[in-house]
């Protein structure tokens, strides 16, 4: 299925599904992990990181008011994806409907290419 967002509208304003009787109900809370990545940090010693639903929300909340996003803002996804700053790339922008671009691989790393991809 394909939902779209545009405008004001967002997925928690969208109606039910004909087949719909209530929204699904979960047992998902703020304390329950919401991912987990794996980094060496300041240690050199690979460890995983355990980030749960609070704590990736008030990213999203700081980074939104930080950087005065919009649903009408376009963003890029330039880190790698095994990358914790892919996280802020990727959450703050979904979570505030915005346009998210991923880089392509073949411009990524080439300044020139990627100047004029960020021009374009």
């Amino acid at each position: 299925d394909t939902i779209l967002l545009d405008g004001v509208r967002s997925i928690l304003s969208l109606p039910l599904d004909e087949n719909d009787e209530a929204n699904p109900q979960t047992e998902t809370t703020a304390d329950h992990l919401a991912y987990m990545i794996y980094t060496s940090g300041t240690t050199g010693q690979p460890k995983g990181v355990m980030v749960e639903h609070h704590a990736l929300v008030n990213l999203c909340f700081w980074h939104h008011d930080a950087f005065g996003m919009t649903a009408e803002d376009k963003s890029a996804k330039y880190a790698g994806f095994g990358f914790d700053a892919s996280i802020w790339e990727m959450f703050p922008t979904w979570t505030i409907g915005a346009g998210l671009h991923v880089i392509d691989e073949a411009i990524r790393l080439d300044i020139i290419r990627l100047n004029e991809y960020f021009e374009e």
